[in-house]
C-alpha cells in the first residue's frame, strides 16, 4: 500500500500567514500610492514601487495555489495600473514608468514566491515542529 505524505507543516504555517498579511500589505501599498502626504523622501520612486509590488507578489504567490497564483499576479498588475490613473484624481502626477515598474515587482515576486514556495514544500518539517505535533498528538489533539 503506497503512504500518502503528510503535508508540510510548516509550509501550511507559512501560507496561512503569507493570507493573513496580503491585506493589510495591500491596504498600505494602496495608501502610498494614493496619499498627498507623507511619502518617504531620499527614496527613490521607483525603488518604492518595486519593492511594495515584489512583496504583494511574494505574499500572494505563497498564499494562494494552482492558478490563483497567476490569478493574482494579473490582478495585482491591474491594480497597480488603476492606482497610478487614479493618481491624476488625488492630486499627484500618474507615470506609466510607475505602473511598468510595479509590474516588474510583480514578476520577480512571482519567481521569488514561487522558489520559496518549491523551497518549502520539498523541506522536512522542523524538529521543533515535529516535536509539537507530538505533544498535540500525545494529548490526543491534532492539527492535521
Amino acid at each position: 500500500m503506497v503512504e500518502i505524505p503528510k503535508p508540510n507543516v510548516l509550509a501550511f504555517v507559512v501560507q496561512r500567514l503569507a493570507f493573513v498579511c496580503i491585506f493589510p500589505a495591500g491596504a498600505l501599498v494602496v495608501w502610498g500610492e494614493l496619499a498627498t502626504v507623507g511619502e518617504l523622501k531620499g527614496v527613490n520612486d521607483k525603488l518604492q514601487h518595486l519593492v511594495a509590488y515584489f512583496g504583494l507578489a511574494f505574499l500572494t504567490t505563497l498564499a494562494f495555489s494552482g492558478r490563483r497564483k497567476l490569478q493574482g499576479a494579473v490582478a495585482l498588475v491591474v491594480m497597480g495600473a488603476v492606482l497610478e490613473i487614479l493618481q491624476g484624481f488625488v492630486g499627484r502626477d500618474p507615470s506609466i514608468l510607475d505602473a511598468l515598474t510595479g509590474a516588474a515587482g510583480v514578476v520577480a515576486g512571482l519567481v521569488a514566491g514561487y522558489a520559496a514556495a518549491f523551497v518549502l514544500a520539498t523541506l522536512p518539517d522542523l524538529p521543533i515542529v515535529q516535536a509539537a505535533l507530538a505533544r498535540y498528538r500525545a494529548r490526543g489533539t491534532t492539527p492535521d
